[in-house]
């Protein structure tokens, strides 16, 4: 079936689709007419209209701190050289150069996630029939870097800083988190009228 024509030399695009059946290959159309409307179609899907896809169908079934994570995640991932292209015409050297980007100018933490990330992703195109292969499978993995051990602040440190806080929303929040011990993205994720703290508010 046509489905264009070619942006730079002006050619016909064609989509060839295959089934045992013709009631198969019809469904097949449907499916893939239903994709290109939305923009998910194989030669259509860009790698940020992606995670959004697999965030909705993934991250959703996870806790509000995971999901906030992947939020932060695929923000990122999104403003690498991956944010431009389509998932289908993402080449190797593309991950490689989008990884080194972030092992070079973030923590190893936020490199292990964007990878994991992105392979979980990927998996997904695959079992989609977006795209062929997962080539995270190829990608050389960066030694994560370590850091100096983090270092816990003492009692006295404690109090100065709870003296210093204005009683506005950042330093309220900031003494939930040193009462409770959350993180800051579980903080981000707490949701009260959902029930997220208890009936004696601990």
């Amino acid at each position: 079936m046509m489905t264009g024509r070619d942006p730079e030399t002006g050619k016909r695009t064609y989509k060839f689709l295959y089934a045992p059946t013709a009631y198969e290959l019809r469904e097949k159309i449907d499916d893939y007419l239903r994709d290109r409307k939305d923009g998910i179609a194989d030669e259509d899907c860009a790698f940020t209209r992606w995670g959004e896809i697999w965030f909705n169908h993934h991250a959703l079934r996870k806790k509000p701190a995971t999901q906030e994570c992947y939020k932060h995640t695929l923000k990122l991932l999104n403003q690498t050289v991956l944010g431009t292209k389509a998932l289908k015409k993402i080449t190797l050297f593309d991950i490689e150069d989008a990884l080194r980007y972030v092992y070079d100018n973030y923590s190893g933490s936020t490199y292990s996630k964007c990878r994991g990330t992105l392979y979980m992703m990927f998996d997904t195109a695959v079992a989609m029939n977006k795209i062929r292969m997962n080539v995270m499978r190829s990608v050389e993995k960066l030694e994560v870097k370590h850091g100096e051990p983090k270092k816990a602040f003492s009692q006295t440190e404690i109090q100065r800083l709870l003296d210093k806080l204005k009683m506005d929303k950042v330093g309220l929040s900031i003494i939930a988190m040193i009462l409770s011990g959350v993180r800051r993205q579980e903080m981000l994720a707490w949701d009260i009228s959902k029930g997220d703290l208890a009936a004696d508010g601990s």
